[in-house]
């Protein structure tokens, strides 16, 4: 008998994921950017990368209080890494708390932009820097291009990296997450 049960899943704060979101937004738009910069002095979305370790706190955030009042009923395997996940509870839940992170959003259009940008935050993250070396290695052999063709091909880079992310959610990571689901959580 699998004594992994799936349990469900507290309250949703559409705030957080779409913070999330926005944070791998700036991390696509600094690395784009970034081609273009003569260093950190001169970046135009200076301290941009500040975007990913925001994002990684809010994901500990979000995991801590998703399994806050469940460590009791599960074991290492079914909480991933125990110790790592209570250590990023412990500096992070805090912190994120007393910023007050437990507003609700309202509207629908709000919580639909939210929870989009939710969806797309992770694949975005993890799928878009193979579009901006692509980015980079066209700026080095078109140098000479008008600066408008590089503005159009940093627009299009930057949308295709969020139709990447898009596709990537609906296509891989909405049927692994049922699939694991089924796998790991379902009653036998």
């Amino acid at each position: 008998m699998n004594k992994n049960v799936y349990l469900a899943s507290k309250p949703r704060y559409e705030i957080l994921d779409g913070l999330r979101g926005v944070a791998a937004i700036l991390v696509v738009a600094f690395h784009l950017f970034e081609t273009y910069s003569a260093g950190p002095d001169y970046q135009i979305i200076n301290h941009g990368y500040l975007a990913v370790d925001f994002f990684f706190m809010l994901s500990g955030f979000v995991i801590g209080y998703a399994y806050d009042d469940r460590w009791g009923a599960m074991s290492t395997w079914s909480c991933g890494n125990g110790i790592y996940n209570a250590a990023i509870i412990l500096l992070v839940f805090p912190l994120i708390v007393s910023m007050g992170a437990g507003s609700k959003v309202t509207g629908k259009r709000s919580t639909a932009v939210c929870n989009w940008l939710g969806e797309i935050s992770y694949p975005l993250y993890i799928t878009h820097y193979p579009l901006v070396y692509m980015q980079m290695a066209w700026a080095n052999t078109h140098a000479d291009a008008p600066a408008s063709t590089h503005v159009m091909v940093g627009i299009g880079v930057f949308v295709l990296a969020l139709a990447m992310a898009w596709g990537a959610y609906k296509l891989y990571d909405l049927p692994m997450r049922e699939w694991l689901k089924d796998k790991l959580f379902s009653k036998k």
